[in-house]
């Protein structure tokens, strides 16, 4: 389509299971370039768990994440993010 910004992040059925546990469950959604987007839920939602996929820090149990097209976690991409947790 004319005029489409490219994806920046792309998050195809990703899930996250420690265990019997499942912290993400077939999350899929794309950002586009130079677009804001938040991640709101309650607490134990999987946000945190989702944010730390998308920055290379953890690696899914299936699906996949990309950043500028590098599936995470991909050592160019994840040294050029920053991640500060709450505490």
């Amino acid at each position: 389509m004319s005029g489409q910004k490219p994806s920046s992040i792309q998050v195809k059925s990703v899930q996250k299971r420690y265990s019997k546990f499942a912290a993400l469950s077939d999350v899929t959604f794309e950002v586009g370039a130079g677009t804001l987007f938040g991640v709101l839920g309650p607490s134990g939602s999987g946000k945190t768990t989702l944010i730390r996929i998308i920055a290379g820090l953890l690696t899914p149990t299936s699906g996949e994440a990309r950043v500028f097209d590098h599936v995470m976690p991909d050592r160019t991409v994840a040294g050029r993010i920053r991640y500060m947790p709450q505490n």
